[in-house]
């Protein structure tokens, strides 16, 4: 038996190898340099995609799915204090003079716009809790120095969770990291002619 028949035989029918490789599939950048669970990292590559001039190659496709998928949720929860923006409504959006920052006013990820009117608060949660009444700070924040936008309040958490405070609950709309996770799968999916190879692999992380 030659070296390559040899090599046949190892990669056919290799159960071991087959392992190794569902191994590999699994491996994660995130977890190797210990930001899984960071909530600062995450809310940065969040604001990233959510940028319509970000670095992605997406514009304002993932913004605009996002922002989709906020009001449609918002509306099945029941979430009594936001404001009734419809998917025409955000259909509508240019979306061309959008900021997307962290950290401003404390506040996770805020997202905004004078032409179209809206911002989108997130207080992104991935193993913390809250903290005293600071989701109502923020709202009362907000609704002080951007009284002009209409405000979307989203509360990322692993499972969607709703906040612990029946008040916010009136306002904020949970959102969990699955529903990001599967937009993100779609987007892939649907621009994967778009993205270059560093975006996609980041993505899949």
């Amino acid at each position: 038996m030659n070296a390559r028949e040899a090599l046949e035989d190892f990669i056919v029918g290799n159960s071991d190898l087959e392992r190794l490789e569902d191994m590999l599939a699994e491996f994660n950048v995130l977890e190797v340099l210990g930001v899984s669970k960071s909530e600062n990292r995450h809310s940065r590559f969040l604001a990233w995609l959510l940028d319509p001039r970000g670095t992605h190659g997406l514009g304002e496709y993932f913004l605009r799915r996002f922002l989709l998928l906020v009001t449609s949720h918002a509306r099945s929860c029941r979430v009594e204090r936001t404001p009734v923006i419809t998917a025409f409504d955000v259909d509508q959006w240019k979306l061309r003079d959008v900021t997307a920052e962290t950290e401003r006013h404390r506040i996770d990820i805020l997202v905004s716009s004078e032409e179209d009117g809206f911002l989108c608060a997130i207080e992104n949660k991935v193993f913390s809790g809250e903290h005293g009444d600071q989701l109502r700070r923020y709202r009362q924040m907000i609704e002080r120095d951007y009284a002009r936008l209409a405000p979307l309040y989203v509360l990322l958490t692993v499972e969607g969770k709703l906040p612990a405070d029946e008040e916010d609950s009136a306002y904020y709309i949970p959102i969990s990291y699955r529903q990001v996770a599967d937009l993100i799968q779609q987007v892939m999916i649907a621009r994967a002619s778009n993205l270059g190879v560093n975006v996609l692999g980041a993505l899949q992380q």
